[in-house]
């Protein structure tokens, strides 16, 4: 993958997108800066719009990653960070923790990892020099003062989406981070197998160098499924609608059609699904008439059903196929696809679920 550059702004911690000049020097750097630096920083993994649950690793008895989030869904994200070059156990650690995390009730996840709210809490084993300067930035950062209001559990970060104190995919497969300056084979390896069986691990090789007072930060992700996190993000977009939360069940990962889409179940009729997928550049939508609807004891009701639920879709799909598609571009028509997802789901509700047979 293409490898990024970003200046790091020494006043606010804010990184923004440049390049080097060709004679900067190494800068030495610890686990806790890049912790400080993702603490200032969460879109440098796209964690912007989650819950930061612990921002820095703590010595403990229970598995107890670096960093942890949680998005609005309930999906958790573990972070776990080395300095040198990571092997198959840093690896195998993060996969650990993200399934001991994302099992685990909210109460507990909560009480488990504390929001780093002062300096007793924060990240203060710095290299120093220019580094140091970002755990104090941290800790006025994440100040009670400046944060009161904000939602700063699990249950407060769910009332302030829904309404109420439940995130709704709570135990969804997690997403782990494992960052360091480099990843042996077999670390890449190990990740690409875990890929393969639908885990979602993300390999970043980060590194820093400095030319006068400047810090710079390079970004290269070594390992990363280019489909699963743009897929997710379709997902959380989808059921922040109304009229998506209303009608239908959240069901994850897809149950064999493509092993990289997630579906929604109409809550009256789980087999009547909409499938999503999604890369940074393109986005897709599906659905069907389930196959075992009056195929062997109606057929001609089943024709019909199909007729009229065709008749009911958002044009733009081809009428011939078994799984009915709709393609758009990203970012461009991000527009068209939500309300493609709304007008499928209306088709659904008003054709399919009363037509389901009935058990």
């Amino acid at each position: 993958m293409a490898i990024e550059w970003f200046v790091l702004s020494l006043t606010d911690g804010v990184l923004q997108r440049t390049h080097p000049p060709r004679r900067a020097a190494n800068l030495p750097w610890n686990e806790c800066d890049i912790e400080n630096l993702i603490a200032l920083n969460p879109r440098f993994l796209d964690v912007q719009d989650h819950l930061p649950l612990r921002l820095c690793g703590i010595s403990s008895t229970y598995k107890s990653p670096d960093q942890i989030y949680v998005d609005e869904l309930g999906r958790i994200v573990v972070v776990e960070v080395k300095s040198g070059t990571a092997g198959l156990k840093a690896v195998a650690q993060a996969f650990a923790y993200a399934e001991h995390w994302r099992i685990l009730p909210p109460s507990e996840v909560t009480e488990a990892a504390p929001l780093l709210w002062d300096d007793r809490e924060a990240c203060n084993e710095s290299k120093g020099g220019h580094l140091k300067e970002l755990t104090r930035l941290v800790v006025r950062k994440f100040d009670p003062k400046r944060c009161r209001g904000s939602a700063n559990d699990m249950r407060s970060f769910a009332r302030r989406f829904w309404g109420d104190c439940h995130l709704p995919l709570v135990g969804a497969p997690a997403r782990g981070i494992v960052i360091a300056k480099d990843f042996d084979d077999e670390s890449r390896n190990f990740a690409q197998l875990l890929t393969e069986r639908r885990v979602g691990i993300e390999l970043l090789s980060v590194d820093m160098v400095t030319s006068g007072e400047r810090v710079y930060v390079k970004r290269n992700w070594a390992h990363r499924d280019p489909n699963v996190e743009p897929t997710w993000r379709q997902l959380r977009r989808a059921w922040r609608q109304r009229k998506i939360r209303q009608g239908f069940v959240l069901n994850g990962w897809a149950d064999g059609n493509s092993w990289d889409s997630f579906t929604i179940s109409a809550e009256k009729a789980d087999e009547a699904r909409i499938w999503l997928w999604a890369s940074d550049s393109e986005a897709e939508i599906q659905t069907t008439v389930p196959d075992g609807w009056y195929s062997e004891t109606n057929p001609n009701r089943r024709t019909l059903l199909r007729e009229k639920f065709l008749d009911a879709l958002p044009d733009g799909f081809d009428r011939s196929e078994r799984y009915l598609t709709w393609d758009y571009k990203l970012p461009a028509q991000q527009r068209q696809v939500d309300r493609c997802i709304l007008a499928v789901a209306d088709a659904v509700k008003s054709v399919l679920v009363p037509n389901a047979p009935s058990l």
